[in-house]
């Protein structure tokens, strides 16, 4: 059971985003927050499903940032004839993303981590990202893996979801701050 935001209404729109994504045509969207209502020029990227929800990736044109678009909050899609490129490596940054945290701006760093036979049987199944790399394995089936984020918080949850299971290696940095955030949970 997958369970993901249904966006059926908006294949229309869809098209035209693909159509853009494609041929790095700039496309002019409206989106809405809350009430309120904000034109954007965006260099769209890419189409991303992040933990059920639907994002545009693109770079808004008037400040040439990142920015992420949640898919059901745009509205009026327009594909103008304005082109633009990406570089390769801005790229595979957006490809390599494991959830909405990432920040494409910020240089990947890896995160080691050692899993259980239980988490491992799954984690090498579906692995947690395209970085992923299989670093060791124990002869009772644990397995230390690692993984290159963009922001801790890329992988927190994922590790959260895990424990028991699983655990930090490195960073120390990073071991800390979740062992504190468990403790605090319990107390």
């Amino acid at each position: 059971k997958l369970d993901m935001e249904k966006i059926s209404e908006k294949l229309h729109e869809i098209a035209v985003i693909e159509s853009g994504i494609k041929n790095k045509n700039v496309l002019k969207i409206e989106y809405k927050i809350e009430n309120n209502r904000y034109e954007f020029s965006v260099q769209p990227l890419k189409i991303a499903n992040f933990e059920g929800y639907w994002y545009l990736l693109g770079i808004d044109c008037k400040d040439d940032y990142f920015k992420k678009f949640h898919l059901k909050s745009v509205t009026k899609i327009e594909l103008t004839e304005k082109r633009f490129e990406i570089s390769e490596d801005f790229q595979n940054r957006i490809e390599n993303a494991i959830n909405v945290w990432f920040d494409p701006y910020s240089e990947p760093f890896e995160v080691t981590l050692f899993a259980d036979s239980i988490a491992a049987k799954y984690l090498r199944r579906i692995p947690i990202s395209k970085t992923q790399v299989i670093e060791g394995v124990d002869s009772d089936g644990s397995v230390q893996i690692s993984i290159k984020v963009t922001d801790k918080m890329e992988i927190k949850n994922i590790i959260k979801y895990w424990i028991p299971h699983i655990r930090v290696l490195e960073p120390k940095w990073l071991d800390d701050e979740i062992k504190a955030e468990v403790r605090e949970f319990l107390e």
